[in-house]
């Protein structure tokens, strides 16, 4: 139930989230480091479409990648006990789905970045390389082979470990936090989506760093790859040339992307798995309510 109601917390965050996420790829890939300028120039160079390029890709899989992130972490939490208020079970079990979840979104994430990073614009994204999602995988297979579409896997570890393991303990522990304060057990759907946004948040500040360098690494900046896949290597450079805030470029844009849309997220994914429930299976919620 977990993996169909997660389905939906995928689509859900894709469709409203994506047109922040090209804007982050933008600035994270150096072309624009100002929030307002690369909307602007954005729109100016690909329209309200430009926004949109390479949602073919996560539209497909995400939804997967979503399904699989919230059957793993509900497996793990069963085999721990399911007592969502241990914050340790919740670093493990969502872990767990982060470590699980790299096995398929490297290549989605590959994909949509080479899309993102595409603009009529030469100042705000590299040239206009790939039609579409299916093109870029058949040249990037063409040119490099299947290893191509796993550019910046271990940088993808190093991102969705922290990153999920931050997402379920800040989800669990803010609507623990209004049970506390309500003296109610049942979360009301506005909290529902309080909660998925500072889930989102959270989320995102542990492995946002990460995700810089992953999408460094999978636009095609020129790098030594050694057995990490140039992360060290692409961690040194950017902290040479830029410091410190080379790893936090984008974040303006990623913040507003993490905290809606992860709110619509979850809050798709409990009102599904509630309807699945109700009319066809009789369980209780393995993350509980």
């Amino acid at each position: 139930m977990e993996f169909i109601a997660g389905i939906f917390a995928g689509i859900s965050v894709t469709l409203s989230g994506h047109p922040l996420d090209t804007i982050k790829v933008r600035m994270q890939a150096g072309h624009v480091h100002s929030l307002s300028q690369c909307i602007l120039k954005s729109y100016r160079a690909d329209g309200f479409r430009g926004f949109y390029y390479g949602i073919s890709s996560p539209l497909c899989s995400i939804p997967l990648v979503n399904a699989v992130v919230f059957g793993s972490y509900s497996q793990a939490a069963a085999y721990l006990g399911n007592d969502n208020t241990n914050i340790w079970n919740g670093i493990l079990a969502g872990s767990y789905a982060g470590l699980v979840n790299t096995t398929v979104v490297t290549p989605v994430e590959l994909i949509k970045c080479r899309m993102q990073a595409q603009s009529h614009n030469s100042e705000i994204g590299t040239e206009m390389k790939y039609k579409n999602s299916i093109d870029c995988v058949k040249k990037i297979v063409k040119e490099q082979g299947i290893r191509g579409l796993y550019v910046g896997n271990v940088a993808s570890i190093y991102r969705e470990i922290p990153g999920y393991a931050a997402n379920f303990v800040a989800y669990e522990y803010a609507k623990e936090s209004y049970r506390k304060l309500s003296g109610k057990d049942t979360v009301p759907t506005w909290a529902l989506f309080i909660s998925g946004m500072w889930a989102g948040f959270n989320c995102w500040f542990w492995s946002y760093p990460q995700d810089v360098i992953k999408t460094k690494l999978q636009v095609g900046f020129p790098i030594e790859r050694g057995w990490d896949g140039g992360f060290y290597m692409m961690a040194k450079l950017i902290y040479k040339e830029e410091g410190w805030r080379g790893f936090w470029v984008g974040f303006s844009a990623c913040t507003i992307r993490s905290t809606i849309p992860n709110g619509f997220g979850f809050l798709a994914y409990e009102l599904a798995y509630e309807i699945i429930t109700r009319h066809w299976v009789r369980e209780p919620h393995l993350v509980n309510h």
